[in-house]
């Protein structure tokens, strides 16, 4: 969690940051799923 604040203070918006972190969410279920299907 700490450094999600110092990267917001280090001049990212609060709703940038939760549109990385949704990116990031995403593309690692994404991951994950073609994991489990054994592709990758």
């Amino acid at each position: 969690m700490d450094f999600i604040l110092r990267s917001i203070n280090a001049g990212h918006s609060k709703s940038e940051w939760e549109s990385i972190l949704i990116k990031n969410y995403l593309t690692g279920r994404n991951v994950i799923d073609a994991m489990r299907k054994g592709t990758t």
